[in-house]
């Protein structure tokens, strides 16, 4: 099944769906371990600190990819854990022309 892609272009980004609920299973994931923001961050490739801003709410959104690694490392399906914040649709082979109307 195709990816969702964003409408206008813009990067998809995702937001946490409760920010206590990522700590919660950062505790206890679903192998029964612990993930650290130090774990996350390596699986996802960034610094630790985007994490601890994720979790404190400093920082409101992230990017595909660390959200996909995140979710992985604790055992979660992603959008258990993530909100899409733009909104999407399927990818087409070809846009719907400009001006023309769209069901919704």
């Amino acid at each position: 099944m195709p990816q969702p892609q964003p409408l206008d272009d813009k990067p998809l980004r995702y937001r946490p769906v409760d920010r206590d609920m990522l700590r919660r299973i950062m505790q206890r994931t679903g192998d029964g371990s612990r993930a650290s923001m130090r774990d996350i961050a390596e699986v996802a490739g960034v610094a630790s600190s985007l994490i601890a801003e994720v979790l404190s709410g400093e920082q409101d959104t992230v990017s595909p990819d660390v959200a996909e690694a995140w979710s992985a490392r604790v055992g979660c399906d992603l959008l258990v854990l993530w909100l899409p914040v733009q909104r999407t649709t399927i990818a087409r082979s070809s846009r719907t022309p400009a001006g023309s109307a769209v069901a919704r």
